[in-house]
């Protein structure tokens, strides 16, 4: 039975060869994007996962409450790592980590490393991190020592043995390798290189402060703790610790405990250094989805046409006593049998399309198909799923003719079967212009974003970067250099690298109401900073490093100054605490965007000090930007022999807060033209097949006097009032879910008319090329040959 059920489908299937071939190739295309989101998304759930205990190991996460403004953060004071583990039983350890970068020198060779972690010494034993080769018990007890990864030592050292060797750090600080740890899972938000202690090298004051937050609190519990109850606990212990400080400063905190497995795709809290996002996956699988359905209707579209040719088989396959099961079960074969062939073509070609999928995605994906026979059978078993799921429909339609209508006079259901047709059409062309709008709209945000002048000069701005220069007092020399040269307009020094490593501090400006404490972002920087991203001063002046009074100098934003209604900001007093002497505002700046666009400015505040600067930022003449750039390494290849000079653009620094956009246009945009490409294979079975059945008509009425072109805008005519009706659903569903994303941003593009208007000219013409050679050759036909077609 199964043997003839197989052997009837194939030869259905090649008396077909133009459907079967574009069925095969709808699914085959729907199967592959199927298969590299389901590796996706299986990748991204997966974070987290490789870590031992990983279920039992949360990040603290802080909600702050200032004054009118909420703020979101993934960092906590110091001092409650170590006091919840004394307190809560239920807690088993804690580990608290603050984010660096380095130059490690060895020999004459610099590496840089972008992921120095200073942590506690329990962050081997927190994330199960195995020590494969150590000298110590405790790897970074001592005060010059650090640990480092196996990637790192093989960096540096080859195959030699890194313990005991010496890295120099800060350019002159030596450090003694007493461990190498085993690299970490890449599917982690961690990205750690090298590990000193954090208690003997933070200089960060909250490393012991009960209010201060800068660093990320990590716990693990007890397998069976009450989470909820923790939380509760914890928040009620850290009112009664800080219950002084709320009280001076009006400020509050919640605190809550969220699973190490929620970061990747759930938190975007201040701190945060960026990840996935759980709402493009969503977005993701959605247009998988429709791409997957778009070949389904194809499928269920061709069959429907076919039925005709098909009623008649259906019919003496009844009469001769055959079972409606049976003709299902016929159906379903030839469905499943096309889905297997498309299935082996998707194999190889998701093989291929891996390595560009995941370099598009921004994610190393977990496995290929062929990984192992388990994760290639259930591909499999999707595949057919897919496939039968197609021909469910047309099976029970076709199995369900009445035999003796058939055979005296065709299917008596053409009229309905042409409704549905219709109606899949529509469905397919409605969703394939809803993308395309969708997909016009992302990309105009994205350009939008990249291309905002942010209010600096970010275009002509770099940023040189002196980690490997031991004391911020040696950067006037060469700042001093790199000022004289021709093509630099300016110089700064700066903690800062715009648009990061900008912090927010506890203020009280003159006027607010109650002397409430205002969180403010503040950025340190030289007199020359302004000047150095070209900020526009709109009132009062610039920082003067030679008035010492400037010390106590601030320079303010609009949006501070608008908040507070200072009418005349200049002379205004701003307060750290009113135990100190206030900072007086000497100037106002243009606002400028120091966050990504995804937020509205906040109030700033700039504060002149040099002390501490890890950067040089310098603005350069549009002209002749390489030859500057190749003087500005020529002067540093002078003062410091050896060292090379790391810089980087600051509109490239300003494009990475953008990486999640632009990944997911890049994506829309490709699942769109495979979207588009499967409702167009569709719509090129449909013509053949309507064009057909109407070969006697265009005879008859070339015979009367039709020209060809009147005869083919009858023929399209069928087509473009179909992608009229698809073009009216697609324009609401799309205006919605477009400004449902634009509204992630507080800056964003308007949605314009035209995008509408050309998506759907764009439609009626891919339906009339995807037509055109049909239908040409029809209206082309010699008439004679037409009429004697039957």
């Amino acid at each position: 039975m199964l043997k003839n059920l197989f052997l009837v489908s194939i030869r259905n299937l090649r008396r077909n060869k133009g459907y079967t071939l574009l069925n095969i190739l709808g699914l085959t295309v729907a199967i592959t994007v199927s298969i590299l989101t389901i590796i996706k998304v299986d990748t991204e759930f997966s974070f987290e996962k490789d870590y031992t205990d990983f279920k039992r190991i949360y990040r603290i996460n802080q909600d702050l409450y200032i004054s009118d403004q909420h703020i979101e953060a993934a960092v906590t004071p110091g001092a409650i790592a170590q006091a919840i583990v004394e307190t809560f039983p239920e807690v088993e350890l804690s580990v608290r980590l603050e984010r660096g970068n380095a130059t490690l020198r060895h020999g004459d060779k610099d590496f840089d490393i972008d992921n120095l972690v200073l942590a506690d010494s329990t962050v081997f034993s927190m994330f199960g991190i195995e020590l494969v080769n150590q000298d110590k018990p405790n790897p970074t007890a001592a005060l010059n020592t650090i640990a480092i990864s196996q990637a790192l030592a093989q960096r540096i050292f080859g195959n030699a043995n890194p313990l005991g060797q010496i890295l120099i750090t800060g350019g002159t600080n030596s450090t003694i390798i007493t461990a190498v740890f085993a690299n970490l899972p890449e599917k982690s938000h961690l990205k750690v290189d090298a590990v000193i202690d954090l208690a003997k090298h933070s200089q960060s004051g909250s490393v012991t402060s009960w209010y201060d937050s800068g660093l990320f609190t990590y716990i693990k519990i007890s397998e069976h703790a009450d989470v909820k109850k923790l939380e509760e606990k914890l928040n009620e212990f850290m009112r009664e610790k800080t219950a002084e400080i709320r009280e001076k400063t009006g400020w509050r905190s919640e605190f809550s405990l969220m699973p190490i497995t929620s970061i990747r795709l759930h938190s975007h809290r201040i701190g945060d250094s960026g990840g996935g996002s759980f709402g493009h996956i969503i977005a993701l699988l959605a247009v998988t989805l429709i791409v997957v359905t778009l070949a389904a209707v194809n499928y269920t579209n061709m069959s429907v046409a076919l039925a005709n040719r098909r009623a008649h088989e259906v019919g003496m396959r009844k009469i001769v006593g055959s079972p409606r099961t049976i003709i299902i079960g016929q159906f379903l074969c030839e469905s499943a049998i096309l889905s297997i062939f498309a299935f082996l073509l998707a194999l190889p070609l998701t093989e291929v399309c891996l390595s560009p999928f995941a370099e598009l995605t921004g994610m190393p994906l977990s496995y290929g198909v062929l990984s192992n026979i388990s994760i290639t059978l259930s591909f499999l078993g999707f595949a057919i799923a897919l496939g039968i799921l197609s021909g469910f429909y047309p099976a029970f339609v076709l199995s369900s003719f009445d035999p003796l209508k058939v055979i005296r006079k065709g299917s008596s259901k053409q009229r309905s079967r042409t409704l549905l047709r219709n109606f899949l059409i529509v469905t397919q062309f409605a969703a394939s212009l809803a993308l395309i709008i969708v997909t016009i709209v992302v990309y105009q945000q994205r350009e939008f974003l990249a291309k905002q002048s942010m209010g600096i000069d970010k275009e002509n701005t770099i940023v040189l970067s002196t980690r490997n220069i031991d004391k911020a007092s040696s950067l006037e020399p060469i700042k001093n250099e790199i000022k004289a040269i021709n093509g630099v307009l300016a110089v700064a020094l700066t903690a800062s690298n715009p648009p990061q490593d900008f912090s927010a501090s506890n203020f009280i400006p003159e006027d607010s109401p109650e002397d409430g404490t205002i969180l403010i972002t503040q950025i340190i920087g030289d007199s020359d900073f302004i000047n150095s991203l070209g900020i526009p001063l709109i009132e009062g002046r610039q920082f003067d490093s030679a008035l010492p009074a400037d010390s106590l100098a601030v320079i303010v934003n609009q949006t501070l100054a608008r908040r507070m209604g200072w009418n005349d900001p200049i002379g205004k007093r701003v307060w750290k605490s009113k135990e100190m002497e206030p900072y007086r505002v000497i100037g106002v700046v243009a606002d400028f965007h120091f966050e990504s666009m995804h937020t509205p400015i906040k109030p700033l505040v700039i504060l002149l000090n040099s002390q501490g600067a890890r950067n040089i930022i310098v603005r350069l003449k549009p002209e002749n930007k390489p030859e500057t750039i190749a003087a500005i390494k020529a002067a540093w290849g002078e003062m410091y022999q050896g060292q090379e000079i790391t810089f980087a653009y600051v509109s490239d620094n300003y494009n990475k807060l953008y990486q999640s956009e632009e990944g997911m246009s890049k994506g829309f945009i490709l699942l769109t033209i495979i979207a588009i490409f499967i409702a167009c294979l569709g719509l090129v079975g449909l013509a053949a097949y309507s064009t057909n059945l109407r070969i006697k008509e265009i005879g008859i009425r070339k015979v009367m006097g039709a020209s060809t072109s009147t005869l083919l805008i009858m023929l399209w005519w069928s087509f473009i009032k179909l992608i009229g009706i698809a073009t009216l659903i697609a324009w609401p569903v799309s205006y919605y879910l477009s400004k449902d994303w634009l509204n992630n941003f507080a800056y964003r593009v308007e949605l314009s008319p035209w995008v509408f208007i050309i998506t759907a000219v764009m439609g009626i013409v891919l339906a009339i090329l995807s037509v055109g050679s049909i239908t040409y050759q029809a209206a082309g036909q010699n008439p004679s040959e037409s009429i004697k077609y039957e």
